[in-house]
């Protein structure tokens, strides 16, 4: 009965929820059905490009197939952050290739041949893309074409088909970027400078001009005396209302940041543990002492011997001159306390270089009797490259014969490592590892020098419990006392702390200059869930506890009027100062004929700049950026008093004192300078490209939302 209860009391809310769909369905219109559908699928999406969305499902399926391709070479783990960032953007510029850039090469007819994706491999240009593949280096780090063929070679003979993947995925990769260039190419070549064009941009290369003048500047502080009326703000607003566009949502906040940083209690305790660390440390056994190290150092013994001055100084100085019986004495860098004693002093190889042949069998027994029956081959004079192709489990190294270059202390794992730097050249050893047994030859060294190998012993001060509570608790005081962002600045204030806006902040944000060296992701991602005038609640974010407000919320498209009045006022106050010392200027200066005059009307001083074109900069001498008097000065006539002229920074009277008219530059050498910036100066060419980019991003309304899921 029970159960029969159970079941009537969960039928009735399944009927219920089936009933209440029903109505809804019956009250609501089909349009704004589809309209809510497309809301809650919207969210779900990582973004937006030409009308199609991206689903987070489609954007992780791609991501995995960059992982996978990435650890084809390099074997599993974990990856960096930084290669991961790389992957996210990877896949959506795969994405935005498909549904922006290929549509643009098929219109112009822009292809790639077979037998142009073979030459961009094999041919006499070949591809950057597989030029700055370190797959494809030889041993000096740099692009071996030798290697490339002989991994195309290996293709068909390799059963795992690792190498096919790899090799469709660098064809794909060719194919997009010889596309792109083309396009590009195509585009640049668009580019055309007529006649009059090119005459006009010789004379203004060739026509330069210095000046002597007066200045009064405006200082960047409001001016409350000039009223600008409502009116007038709006008649702004609508001229120039191109002016207010915002090309991506952005948000500014401001926010309290508490280190989280070990309390001198904290600092006490960790010396007095080092100082039972360091009286058992002495007397420890030499044989013992890496195992004592990796018992109680935060950072475990590694076994690395160390050159002269590999090491900080402290123990550097130590080190070379202290014997097996001697111990430095604790001492202090920041939270960090140290102690060392040396194991042993030897002559050794700063670097080897070695080949290794990498058995994996079934067995142990197995990977042995292989191991020693290819030792026996190869010592009776078998090519030993041969042989690793044949046998060897590295792939990597096979595309080199089995040699993995120079490396030195440290580069390789432990057992392999410590065995490479002590045998003798050309001898060979076997090595048995976590990835399996290792046939390994040291086929040079270099020079030997001494090298010291220490047990050091690292304590790190950290923050305790009560210390975290402690500055929890201050953190949130601060945020459970702020109900709004007028309250926040009051008992920040009242508290002594220090407020720090951040501006600007788009969705995809990970990092912000006022928290250095952290991820910042999920303050960033507060801010867009966040109202304007919100405060949060503790954030942890890296080594800090953050309480945030929200100030200000930009969306994509035009800034309504109420956003940007302010900046208005502020543009029109500044217009009409300027305008006002104009007119100062021109009716201190009646009667004036020439510049000292002016000066000594205006009580100013006289000022000279040297040099200005009309194709150069727009920086004047002691004025800083101001086009409009740059454009006044080119076109005036010469030993005349001219203006006020009204710049962006202040009012300006000059006269011309020397006008140069030179013939440095002819019609050609502007036309090969234009065509030379177009086809290789590589700032032009990123200019070009990040315009043809912006163009067809916007055209494409592309609205990037990966910041809410990565």
């Amino acid at each position: 009965m029970a159960v029969l209860e159970k079941i009537r009391v969960r039928m009735g809310v399944f009927i219920t929820i089936i009933i209440g769909l029903a109505l809804i369905s019956f009250i609501v219109d089909a349009d704004t059905l589809s309209s809510l559908r497309s809301v809650f699928s919207s969210q779900n999406d990582v973004g937006k490009i030409n009308g199609k969305n991206i689903s987070y499902q489609d954007f992780t399926k791609r991501q995995e197939y960059y992982v996978q391709i990435n650890t084809l070479f390099t074997g599993g783990g974990s990856l960096s952050e930084e290669l991961q960032e790389q992957i996210n953007d990877q896949v959506w510029q795969d994405f935005f290739r498909e549904e922006v850039l290929n549509p643009q090469y098929e219109k112009s007819g822009i292809e790639i041949s077979a037998k142009e994706l073979v030459d961009l491999a094999q041919g006499r240009f070949i591809s950057p893309v597989l030029q700055r593949d370190p797959v494809f280096w030889g041993e000096e780090g740099t692009f071996s074409r030798a290697n490339v063929l002989n991994f195309i070679g290996s293709i068909n003979s390799d059963p795992s088909g690792t190498r096919a993947a790899y090799w469709q995925y660098c064809e794909e990769r060719m194919r997009n970027a010889q596309l792109l260039e083309k396009y590009m190419s195509l585009l640049t070549q668009s580019r055309y400078s007529n006649s009059l064009e090119l005459k006009r941009k010789v004379a203004d290369r060739n026509t330069t001009v210095d000046i002597s003048y007066v200045a009064q500047t405006i200082n960047s502080a409001r001016d409350s005396s000039i009223q600008i009326s409502d009116a007038a703000m709006r008649q702004y607003y609508k001229k120039y209302i191109r002016q207010f566009a915002q090309p991506a949502d952005e948000r500014d906040i401001e926010m309290v940041a508490f280190p989280v940083e070990p309390s001198d209690e904290d600092i006490r305790r960790t010396e007095e543990t080092m100082a039972k660390i360091y009286d058992e440390f002495s007397t420890t056994k030499v044989n013992d002492l890496g195992n004592f190290v990796s018992r109680n150092s935060d950072v475990p013994f590694s076994g690395k011997y160390y050159k002269k001055n590999e090491l900080p100084a402290t123990l550097d100085s130590f080190a070379f001159r202290a014997t097996v019986k001697d111990i430095l004495p604790v001492y202090r860098e920041n939270n960090t306390f140290y102690t060392a004693r040396v194991i042993l002093s030897r002559m050794m190889p700063d670097s080897v270089k070695a080949r290794h042949i990498l058995i994996q069998e079934a067995s142990k027994e197995a990977g042995n009797r292989l191991a020693d029956s290819l030792i026996n081959v190869l010592s009776r004079g078998a090519n030993f490259g041969y042989i690793a192709q044949q046998y060897s489990a590295d792939q990597t190294a096979n595309r080199n014969e089995g040699d993995l270059g120079w490396f030195t202390q440290g580069m390789m794992v432990k057992a392999f490592n410590d065995t490479c730097f002590v045998i003798p050249k050309n001898r060979l050893v076997k090595i048995e590892t976590n990835f399996g047994i290792h046939i390994v030859e040291v086929t040079d060294r270099s020079p030997e020098e001494r090298m010291v190998q220490l047990a050091m012993v690292e304590k790190t001060a950290h923050p305790g419990k009560a210390t975290y509570q402690t500055i929890f608790s201050e953190a949130n005081n601060l945020a459970s006392e702020s109900a709004h962002h007028e309250q926040f600045r009051e008992v920040a204030a009242g508290k002594n702390l220090t407020v720090v806006p951040a501006y600007s902040l788009n969705e995809g944000q990970k990092s912000l200059s006022a928290l250095p060296d952290v991820n910042a992701r999920d303050l960033v991602r507060w801010a867009y869930e966040a109202k304007t005038g919100d405060v949060s609640s503790v954030l942890t974010v890296g080594n800090y506890f953050v309480v945030a407000s929200l100030t200000a919320v930009r969306n994509q498209g035009t800034l309504p009027f109420e956003q940007v009045q302010q900046d208005i006022e502020s543009i029109l106050q500044k217009e009409q100062k300027i305008e006002q010392l104009a007119q100062q200027m021109k009716a201190a200066a009646t009667g004036a004929t020439t510049i000292d005059e002016t000066a000594e009307k205006n009580n100013l001083m006289v000022n000279t700049a040297t040099d200005i074109s009309f194709a150069g900069s727009s920086f004047i001498s002691g004025a800083g950026l101001e086009p409009k008097l740059q454009g006044s000065v080119v076109g005036a006539p010469e030993n005349t008093l001219t203006g006020p002229v009204k710049g962006s920074l202040g009012a300006y009277i000059f006269t011309v004192t020397r006008r140069y008219t030179g013939a440095a530059y002819t019609i050609e050498e502007e036309r090969t300078r234009e065509q030379y910036l177009e086809k290789y100066d590589q700032t032009t060419l990123m200019q070009r490209y990040q315009e043809f980019y912006d163009v067809l991003e916007k055209s494409a309304d592309v609205q990037d939302r990966r910041g809410r899921f990565f």
